[in-house]
């Protein structure tokens, strides 16, 4: 799934990125009680070596990206203003944060076949 966030498996991501951006706008909110200001996607990568360079010898993951590591910002989501990056007002109340006013839930049309010049 990281693969098609950050774009590698064909096309850009972005649909995948816009969503999972929104899902953690939502999952903070719940476990702070806030929602962030805003969420940003980074793509991070590191060479990893062949299984003869690290034979014998310990590999950390960690120091090897401290290293050779480069991150790059693929996305970046503003939480209050997004469609779908608030709680509902019904898992507020759930989890005890209170309903929100109209104008913080941010909420996406629906879109009907009228609406869209589509027949069923």
């Amino acid at each position: 799934m990281n693969r098609r966030i950050a774009g590698s498996e064909g096309g850009t991501g972005s649909w995948y990125q816009k969503w999972h951006a929104r899902y953690i706008c939502r999952q903070w909110q719940l476990e702070h009680g806030e929602l962030p200001a805003k969420v940003e996607l980074y793509k991070v990568g590191y060479p990893i070596p062949t299984p003869q360079q690290v034979k014998g010898k310990p590999y950390d993951p960690k120091q090897q990206y401290n290293r050779r590591g480069h991150s790059t910002k693929i996305h970046t989501t503003e939480c209050a203003k997004s469609p779908l990056g608030q709680l509902p007002d019904e898992l507020r109340e759930r989890h005890g944060l209170g309903r929100a006013g109209r104008r913080e839930v941010h909420r996406v049309e629906q879109r009907t076949a009228a609406a869209t010049g589509s027949a069923s």
